[in-house]
């Protein structure tokens, strides 16, 4: 990024959109940018399957997170009649 950041060299891609400092509200650090970089390499690959691998192994990591999870699952179960599908 700083290589880029440095260049005289414009290229028109992601990055370089990312890297604009054009309004101040919206500027993003580098972990930012990375962030987004790979969140859009991410979504357009395999998406269900590695999502959900991802939360799966999320939830296995962070019982407390499975527990509320579970929580608020169960409670809204009880608001509902046993016909009625959760939503």
């Amino acid at each position: 990024m700083e290589e880029r950041r440095n260049s005289l060299t414009k290229k028109y891609d992601m990055l370089d959109y990312l890297l604009k400092e054009e309004d101040p509200r919206y500027k993003l650090n580098d972990e930012e940018i990375l962030d987004q970089i790979v969140m859009i390499l991410y979504s357009g690959f395999e998406i269900v399957s590695t999502t959900s691998m991802m939360a799966i192994k999320y939830l296995h990591d962070h019982s407390s997170a499975l527990q509320e999870i579970r929580d608020e699952h169960f409670a809204i179960r009880g608001r509902k009649k046993p016909e009625e599908p959760l939503d």
